[in-house]
């Protein structure tokens, strides 16, 4: 199995289309994340319902819903090598997922970093094909903290492969 990580509009979702096009399966975290939250009755944000409900629930029952839903798309039966998982923000969910799902203590990590202003165009340009609010920089910078606070920082010390996307 491997993991890419990085911040928001870093290429992981593009690091995916091209791993789905040699034949790997993927995964990618938000997208399982914002189907769960498509279930929710009301009328709350999905930062505001991700906040509420790893409060709530702890920050382990995110991992466990998506492992269940990978279990539930028929895939469970392939070989984890050939498994690609985007979008994990920490240390503790990457190496949760690495015992619960694969089974295995270890996974090759490949984090994806760019730089600042380049994630902004991209996450932004990304929004307004998708028909969602644009960030301000301040708003940005805030979505970045919450990245922080997850602890994406802390990623940087596991992984085997560091790409920096720089539009080349």
């Amino acid at each position: 199995m491997m993991c890419v990580c990085g911040p928001h509009a870093s290429g992981k979702s593009c690091f995916l289309e091209v791993a789905s096009s040699l034949g790997f399966i993927t995964y990618e975290t938000s997208s399982m994340l914002r189907e769960l939250h498509a279930c929710v009755e009301g009328d709350i944000s999905f930062e505001e319902w991700t906040r509420q409900y790893v409060n709530t629930n702890g920050r382990g029952v995110l991992s466990t819903k998506m492992i269940q839903l990978m279990r539930g798309s028929g895939t469970d039966n392939q070989e984890t090598h050939s498994v690609v998982l985007a979008g994990l923000r920490n240390q503790e969910g990457i190496l949760y997922m690495c015992r619960e799902y694969a089974k295995v203590e270890g996974v090759l990590l490949c984090f994806l970093s760019a730089p600042k202003l380049f994630l902004f165009d991209r996450f932004n340009a990304r929004a307004r094909i998708r028909g969602e609010q644009q960030f301000d920089r301040g708003q940005f910078d805030e979505l970045l903290e919450t990245e922080r606070a997850l602890g994406l920082p802390g990623i940087l010390e596991l992984p085997h492969i560091h790409l920096r996307n720089d539009r080349s």
